[in-house]
């Protein structure tokens, strides 16, 4: 079932989970969001807490499926692992459904600016915590893709076994949502790409005609003085045919009258 995980957690291949960005903090939904409170507890994806009802739109998988899934896809995780989470164990499944989903590992691009601030005082301390923060805002991007989007730092940190379950059954059935939506997907975005084609092949028909036309319009408006100049020479011939045609006559005529002086000649002769 998860031997396509990649590209179906994905979407596409050559896709990534989205990285961090203002929506990210809107995923409190604790009823005190905005305030802060005593702690920090405010808004954010490390401090929300989760006491509105959820509503999931997916079945819960048994444990075993769970782990036969987490299996194929190189994660490692047992019963036991669901059962009795951990927040160290859950650091660790979680990043591993991290590189499977996005093909690379925790991203550390953020912290160059960091390190170049040359903190003198716990400056590992200090990076570690950033790396972690940036991790969980990726990390709950992910769970936003997959229908998860009351995820916060509390299912890190302080796991439970049921709402482990629920998560983990969330990103295999998106997974294999995905999976088996994918083929029908790619026949849809053939059948549309072959309309795009077709349309492109109409638009540069139109222009060759229209480009043959506007030729055709040139090419007359080059010659329309040539035109004229043989509808003089035309007009010209016409007079002068009027003129031969007047002659013809004449000379006809006259070729008659000669004619007939002849003829009285030779009677009286």
């Amino acid at each position: 079932m998860m031997n396509t995980f990649r590209k179906s957690i994905s979407g596409r291949p050559g896709s990534n989970i989205p990285r961090p960005s203002g929506t990210i903090s809107n995923i409190n939904t604790s009823s005190g969001g905005g305030g802060g409170g005593g702690g920090g507890g405010g808004g954010g994806v490390l401090h929300s807490n989760r006491n509105v009802q959820e509503t999931y739109l997916f079945p819960n998988l048994k444990p075993q499926a769970i782990v036969s899934c987490m299996s194929d896809v190189q994660v490692a995780c047992t019963e036991d692992d669901l059962a009795r989470p951990t927040a160290q164990k859950m650091l660790v499944v979680y990043e591993a459904f991290m590189d499977v989903a996005t093909g690379s590992p925790k991203d550390d691009v953020y912290l160059d600016d960091i390190q170049e601030m040359k903190i003198v005082s716990h400056p590992d301390f200090v990076i570690d915590g950033v790396r972690f923060y940036i991790f969980l805002q990726q990390l709950a991007s992910m769970m936003q893709e997959v229908g998860v989007n009351d995820f916060t730092s509390r299912d890190v940190t302080k796991p439970e076994a049921e709402r482990v379950r629920r998560v983990l059954s969330a990103v295999i059935n998106f997974a294999k949502f995905r999976e088996d939506r994918q083929p029908a997907f790619f026949q849809e975005m053939r059948e549309a790409d072959e309309v795009i084609d077709l349309i492109v092949d109409r638009e540069k028909e139109h222009e060759q005609m229209t480009q043959e036309l506007e030729n055709l319009k040139q090419r007359k408006i080059a010659q329309e003085p040539r035109v004229e100049e043989l509808k003089v020479i035309n007009q010209n011939l016409a007079l002068e045919m009027e003129v031969y045609k007047k002659k013809e006559v004449e000379t006809t005529q006259l070729k008659d009258d000669v004619t007939k002086e002849r003829s009285l000649l030779v009677e009286r002769n």
